[in-house]
């Protein structure tokens, strides 16, 4: 299977890519002179919006519940038809006309069976800008809880090979006949009949997956981002899945590329959020204030020295104003907050 592109406007010149080669390309395994001819052929493409599809099937792709190449060469057959299609002034003969329109009736109902299929395809994405957290369900039953700042796309249909986006903070209840896949950062997580929390906010240093009970199976996400892309960006380097279990939590790290596993979390401090309350447990200033500025919509800057101080206390229905006047007054050295609308200053005293 071949696709063939010209350049009108100056002598025929031909780039041809291969479904073999696209292939190898989503997978990496590409030499540097093939990765050129793809991301060439790429940019001289017309239909943007097919492309993106086929990039969003092969991320989408579950390797253990069907072959890879079932969904590749389903996307690489709708964009080789559409680059292959050229407009033909054709004359019918008779009965070529009432072939012709038994094809339209037959063309017509594979129109609205692809609509079908695409309203099935469909996501459903949902952002929280601040405030209280939001909370729905798929629908399989399963409970979502969504913090403040955090972005999270679901299929409107859910099967095992269409996953779940988030990035920001998101409580999962998975419901006892639903298995669901999540991917928040560089991560990859898989569970079913498990309550768990995933934190992955971008500007975070870490991506964390906390399981209150049940079980999580946590990857890094092996796959990479190309598409419209001059190189290679690799997310995580392949690795073993690892289970992460009750009352256990499983961080990556995504300036080390590096997991590491714990247990004996405080479930108050990762849950808090969810049922509509601020929790600092000796959180540092940088914690206090992205949580702050998360849950409000404000932005926070620091003057002066906050040093090692470390921030306690469990706020539920309190205004920022009543916040910033309970720290002030707790902490000590005493600190000074100037608000001017949805900004604020820390004044910090060094000592």
């Amino acid at each position: 299977m071949v696709l063939t592109v010209c350049n009108y406007n100056q002598r025929p010149m031909k780039t041809k890519v291969t479904k073999e080669l696209l292939e190898k390309f989503f997978k990496g395994k590409c030499t540097a002179e093939e990765e050129g001819k793809v991301l060439q052929w790429m940019k001289d493409r017309s239909d943007k919006n097919m492309l993106h599809k086929i990039e969003q099937d092969w991320m989408s792709i579950n390797e253990d519940d069907f072959p890879v190449e079932d969904t590749f060469e389903r996307s690489f057959g709708e964009l080789q038809k559409k680059i292959n299609s050229q407009p033909k002034v054709i004359r019918l003969k008779p009965w070529m006309k009432v072939a012709a329109s038994l094809l339209l009736v037959a063309s017509l109902s594979l129109v609205l069976f692809f609509y079908d299929q695409t309203k099935e395809d469909a996501y459903i994405t949902k952002h929280i800008q601040k405030g209280n957290p939001s909370v729905f369900t798929f629908n399989d039953g399963s409970k979502v809880t969504l913090s403040a700042g955090s972005t999270i796309s679901y299929p409107v249909k859910f099967a095992s090979n269409k996953p779940v986006y988030l990035e920001g903070q998101a409580h999962f209840d998975i419901s006892s006949d639903s298995e669901v896949t999540i991917f928040a950062g560089n991560v990859k997580a898989r569970a079913s009949q498990s309550s768990f929390n995933i934190s992955a906010f971008p500007e975070d240093e870490e991506v964390v997956v906390s399981v209150l009970e049940g079980q999580a199976e946590v990857t890094g996400d092996k796959r990479l981002l190309k598409l419209y892309k001059p190189k290679t960006i690799p997310l995580t380097k392949l690795r073993p899945a690892i289970t992460v279990r009750d009352n256990e939590y499983l961080a990556f790290n995504k300036d080390e590329d590096t997991l590491s596993k714990g247990e004996d979390f405080d479930q108050k401090e990762v849950s808090a959020w969810k049922e509509g309350v601020i929790y600092f447990n000796n959180a540092d200033s940088v914690e206090m204030i992205k949580k702050l500025e998360r849950w409000y919509g404000v932005d926070i800057t620091v003057s002066g020295c906050l040093g090692q101080q470390t921030f306690n206390g469990e706020y539920a229905g309190k205004s920022l104003d009543e916040i910033l006047m309970t720290i002030k007054t707790n902490e000590s050295p005493p600190l000074e907050f100037i608000r001017k609308e949805d900004h604020i200053l820390i004044n910090g005293i060094c000592i």
